[in-house]
């Protein structure tokens, strides 16, 4: 078995929450169709589940009160779990912005939903990134949220800007805009 030791440095100023290049970093929630979907779908998941738990709820209550009524406590707890998990994704979806696809090749400036090929100043190691939304976000796939302290340094940076990230450097190469997945 693999083992996976990932860190993150926690950084407590504001530069990347407020305004960034003039990119309001604070507003919109941009998200892929594909995440909206999704989210969509899980929701329709969710509340599917509810009928039964209600069932359940009403099933336990005939066999009498909360004391010593041990299928009513986990019911109410599911439906509870339940009631949250709703809650959550439904905000994912309020004020979604969709990300609209944007015309393929090269660009200038790196914007949400482009590719950029960047290399870290001191290795030469070069890391592919392609800035979405916070809800199709997959680092280890290379997909970065624009929200991200990458994302964020990224954002309205054009070919051979430097930037830094965590006390590394990093020179941007190239700025693509591809097909989405």
């Amino acid at each position: 078995m693999k083992t996976m030791i990932t860190h993150f440095n926690i950084d407590n100023s504001t530069k990347y929450t407020v305004k960034s290049r003039g990119v309001n970093m604070t507003e919109g929630n941009f998200m892929t169709e594909k995440s909206r979907q999704r989210i969509m779908a899980e929701i329709r998941s969710l509340e599917a589940t509810r009928p039964e738990i209600t069932d359940r709820i009403g099933a336990a209550r005939l066999q009498g009160g909360l004391e010593e009524n041990e299928e009513l406590l986990m019911a109410l707890e599911d439906m509870q779990r339940l009631e949250q998990s709703l809650g959550r994704q439904t905000d994912n979806l309020v004020d979604a912005q969709i990300i609209q696809p944007i015309s393929l090749g090269k660009k200038k400036n790196v914007a949400v939903g482009t590719t950029v090929t960047i290399v870290n100043i001191d290795t030469d190691q070069e890391h592919i990134y392609t800035v979405l939304g916070v809800h199709d976000s997959d680092p280890t796939n290379g997909i970065i949220s624009y929200k991200s302290p990458m994302g964020a340094e990224l954002l309205t940076r054009e070919v051979d800007d430097e930037i830094e990230v965590n006390g590394t450097y990093y020179e941007i190469t190239k700025i693509v805009a591809k097909k989405q997945q």
